[in-house]
Order: C-alpha cells, then structure tokens, then sequence
C-alpha cells in the first residue's frame, strides 16, 4: 500500500544530525524508506553535545528534502547534554548515574516540541520505548496513530526501573502497535505488564528485525580481496567495541586459528582489545569506524564474520544485531554466540552457526569448521542468503506501515 503527502513524526533518542555515512543508523533508513513512499518525515531527537559536531559538517536534513530534524536543546551549557548519545542512554545512565537528573528537562523540551508539530503529523512513530513512547502520543485532544519500536536497550531499562509495571501499561495504552526486533524482547515486556493487560497486549505486538540496505559491491570476492591485499582466511567482526559485544573472546578465540582477523568499528574499548591483541601476539588489523562502501567491500571479501556478543552482568542483551542480515544477504556466513535475539535469526548448521557465549575455543571450532568445509559454508551461505532477501528495507517498510496506519 502506498501512502502520499502524509507526514510522519518521529520521536528518537539516535539519529545522524550531519551528512555522511548512515550505514550504521537503522533509524535514519526506516525514515527513508518511508520517505520513498511518499511521506515527509519530521524528527525529534535530543541535541548532542557541542563538542560532538564535526568541523564543517553540513545539516543532514539540508541535504534531504523530506526530512526536518529539530534538535532539542534540554541543557546549557551545551557541553551537559549527555544522555543519550555515545553509547546511548542505558550505559550512560550506567557510567554516571547522575546523567539521570537531566532526563527531566530532556522530556520536558522534547514533548513542548512534539506539542507544537504534532497538529501537521498524520503518525508518529516512536524508537526506543523510553522516554520516545512514553511522550510521541500525549497530545491533547489527539488521535494520531501511534507505533512504537522497542530495541533490547530500553526493555533492559524499563525491566530495572521500580515502577516498570505502570510504566509498560501506560506505553501499551498510548501505542496502536508496538513492534520488537525479536521475541525475547516482546516477552520480557509483556511480563512486566499487569496480568490483565498481558493478553490484550500481546494481540496488539508484531516481532520484525530491522530492514538491512542492499550490498553495494559490484567486485567479485576474489577481485575484493584483490583490493585489500588479503592473503589468509580472514574473520571479519563490524560492531561497536563496547562490552556486549564480546569481541575479547573473538580475540581469544583467533589463538587457535590460523588467518587474520579485521575488526571494523569504534568504541571505548579499542584500546583494551589492542593491548590484547598485542599480548597474545595475533594478527589483527584494527579499522575504526567505516564507510558504507567500505563495509560492503569487507563483507564481499572476508570468509566468516562472526558475532560473539554476551549477556552482561546487569542482565543487558542483545536484540537483533542488523550486521548478521547484512552479512547474509552478502553470502557471507556467520558464527554468532547463543545469547539475546540472536537464536531467532541463526538456525544452528543451517543458516549460520551458533556457539555458546564466552567460549573462545567454541568461536576458534566453528571458524575452523568453515575454513575446512567449502560445503558447509556454501549450503550455510544459500540458506542465510534466502531468508536475508525478505529482510530489505524495501520489503519490510510495507509492514512498518501497516502497523501504523491499519
């Protein structure tokens, strides 16, 4: 179904305020994909802190004709706003409880905001269930359709805060449809609802993954590796390089394979892996944060990628990383831990393999089974590679509609 000349809100705590790469922002493309349909997409996203704007950058929504990003200034200085960018709210919060004190004023700018815009919305939708469910739908006299996105981050929060019941009923109340990005997710929610509205609930969720962009490598896998001077079987792992995602263990785990590994992605903990990849004396190459071209030409030329994300102590897991699609859709196969959402997208010797979390011999065996097995890995890769085309944004945003306007 195709909507026209509607414009949508969205209420977020993650998108990109300046031009570049958007690979790595699944909101910035679900607006995208909405925007192909016809829609005029308006966004709501707290302001970062000043020193997080690159020198020179352009407005990314100077470069969109259908996009209106409104910043919202919640803290002066500048330099305090801090709650929900880095790596995001839930490990702020962690870090430095008292980020905690600024929620407040971030809802109370945000909702004057969606206050004033809300009148020439036809739909919000809202990522993220806390604060972006709690506020998108609390308009005065309003009966904008309302869908919520839920992401592991906020139901780990939500099921960690001492009045979780009122606050899950109340988004269940506010929402025409909630979407989770994987089952786990939407039964840790609904157990934290009334007994009474668990049922009703449920009836008005879905579980969808997040759509995955299309690979845009034109270069045959020999002429990729070619490029990048690639010799050896090569592990990819593309992530942040924070806690949950385990990536010590794939470190570990590499001491008992022969090949490389190529790590593309940024985060706190880089210097950490570094000094353990140095120690351990393994050969790893480090990439930072990359290009969408440059992801596409990684997933194109590597063997294997894997995921070796774990629960953390505090009980935070994953949902449903988009990198594992990706790489699907990419014909290239996957080893992915045991943990989160992850199961619901890996069928174990079919469409990928599974390993238990925090095992780097585990991780080393299923590396070494793939470079040993050229049948294993073609029959994993034509199986992934079937269910990764259903799973394109251009696919997927229909249901995404659906849900918000029927």
């Amino acid at each position: 179904m195709i909507y026209r000349q509607r414009r949508i809100g969205f209420v977020t705590t993650s998108f990109p305020r300046y031009a570049g790469d958007f690979s790595g922002n699944f909101v910035f493309h679900m607006a995208e994909a909405l925007a192909k349909q016809g829609f005029q997409i308006d966004v709501i996203v707290p302001a970062a802190a000043p020193s997080t704007t690159p020198k020179g950058a352009r407005l990314v929504d100077n470069c969109r004709d259908w996009l209106r990003v409104f910043p919202i200034q919640y803290m002066y200085p500048g330099s305090l706003q801090k709650v929900c960018f880095g790596q995001g709210a839930p490990e702020n919060l962690s870090r430095s409880p008292l980020t905690a004190l600024l929620i407040p004023a971030l809802v109370h700018q945000m909702w004057r905001r969606i206050e004033q815009l809300a009148g020439q919305w036809d739909g919000v939708v809202s990522h993220w269930l806390l604060p972006s469910a709690l506020i998108a739908p609390r308009i005065p006299g309003s009966t904008i359709p309302h869908l919520a996105i839920a992401h592991s981050g906020d139901i780990h929060l939500l099921r960690r805060l001492p009045a979780k019941s009122l606050i899950a009923a109340t988004v269940a109340k506010r929402c025409r449809h909630i979407n989770f990005v994987s089952r786990q997710l939407r039964s840790e929610f609904i157990h934290c609802l009334p007994g009474h509205l668990q049922t009703h609930t449920q009836n008005k969720t879905s579980v969808a993954p997040m759509g995955v962009l299309p690979n845009t490598c034109v270069l045959t896998r020999h002429a990729a590796r070619e490029k990048l001077n690639w010799r050896r079987f090569t592990v990819l792992y593309m992530g942040r390089l924070s806690p949950i995602k385990g990536v010590a263990y794939l470190i570990a785990g590499m001491e008992h394979c022969e090949g490389q590994l190529v790590i593309a992605g940024g985060g706190e903990l880089r210097p950490v892996l570094e000094q353990q990849a140095k120690q351990l004396n393994i050969d790893v190459q480090f990439m930072g944060s990359v290009s969408r071209e440059t992801r596409d030409l990684l997933f194109t030329a590597a063997d294997a990628l894997v995921v070796p994300s774990i629960q953390l102590p505090n009980g935070r897991h994953e949902g449903a990383p988009t990198v594992i699609l990706e790489a699907m859709q990419a014909k290239l196969p996957v080893i992915a831990t045991h943990t989160g959402g992850i199961p619901e997208y890996i069928r174990h010797h079919s469409t990928g393999l599974l390993v238990p979390e925090k095992n780097p011999r585990q991780i080393a065996k299923a590396i070494n089974m793939i470079k040993e097995n050229p049948d294993l890995r073609q029959r994993l890769v034509d199986s992934a590679a079937s269910m990764a085309a259903q799973r394109g944004w251009d696919v997927v945003i229909n249901n995404f509609t659906r849900m918000l306007f029927e």
